[in-house]
């Protein structure tokens, strides 16, 4: 599969620590390490940031504590270091589900710190955070989209496809091309709905699933540069396996340019061949 694996560029999953009544709990701030992939536009990424309260996954169960604090600042303020860090390090698009409702005291806690950590390198739209952000089926959390604003730019708002479980953006690149993604957190009771909206989506698709794996989803497009990874990770030395599968798909970057292999081993500058329509016949040009 074409995602850089974590190690490769030193973001493995932190942990954070938390209290509750009768203990102190020290693990990973999610269930769900980040898919990133490179693409001719440069390398974009997903990651269920866990929604404060949310309940974890059983396997995952330390000092008998079964579900994160609702009251989410610890939390909400490592995430969003970690998303800095993500950018940092060359992510130019992040699809995040599980993201607390815009007003809300966690969603404070998370746009708060990573407005104070992009003051001045001005890596991230923060401001997409909430503007970007929708509802997700019937939970009090959402989707939301951030990105480097040299590298893509979000038009209007999204709209809602899958029974309010995918949400549509229209994205155009720094150099011109216009590309349809869609941020997908799916619902476990309509897993056949998701696994088939995310195989034939054209563009980029990225979200948690919610589907066991990737054996429910129809015939891939031929263009298409797929992972699916059904997350795992190491809480107190105890492998937890998570029973969802995370995934990006990109179909536009071979339909450009049809011998794209993405880099496995790091993240890549984009690369684009791209031909905007107002440019002059046969006149192709690199932004970078």
């Amino acid at each position: 599969m074409p995602h850089i694996p974590l190690k490769n560029l030193k973001l493995e999953v932190p942990n954070f620590t938390f209290k509750t009544v009768n203990t102190s709990v020290t693990r990973p701030i999610t269930d769900h390490p980040p898919i990133i992939q490179n693409t001719l536009w440069g390398a974009i990424g997903t990651i269920n940031i866990l929604n404060p309260g949310s309940p974890l996954a059983p396997p995952a169960l330390v000092n008998g504590v079964t579900s994160l604090p609702k009251d989410g600042k610890a939390q909400m303020e490592h995430m969003a270091e970690y998303i800095y860090d993500m950018f940092q390090k060359g992510v130019g698009m992040l699809a995040l589900q599980e993201v607390p409702a815009p007003g809300t005291a966690n969603f404070g806690f998370l746009i708060n710190k990573l407005k104070s950590l992009d003051k001045a390198s001005k890596l991230i739209d923060v401001d997409s955070l909430a503007t970007q952000w929708s509802k997700t089926g019937t939970h009090e959390f959402g989707t939301s989209l951030l990105y480097n604003p040299k590298m893509f730019t979000v038009s209007g708002s999204p709209t809602l496809q899958l029974n309010n479980r995918a949400a549509v953006y229209n994205v155009t690149a720094a150099d011109g091309a216009s590309i349809p993604v869609a941020n997908v957190h799916g619902d476990f009771k309509a897993q056949q709905a998701t696994a088939n909206f995310y195989a034939n989506f054209d563009g980029f698709c990225l979200g948690d699933l919610n589907i066991p794996s990737s054996s429910m989803c129809p015939g891939i497009q031929p263009q298409a540069l797929q992972s699916i990874v059904s997350p795992s990770l190491q809480i107190n030395n105890r492998p937890c396996q998570i029973n969802t599968v995370d995934a990006v798909q990109d179909t536009y970057s071979r339909k450009v340019n049809p011998g794209f292999t993405p880099n496995l081993n790091g993240i890549s500058n984009p690369v684009s061949s791209y031909r905007a329509p107002e440019e002059d016949k046969g006149v192709y040009f690199n932004l970078w």
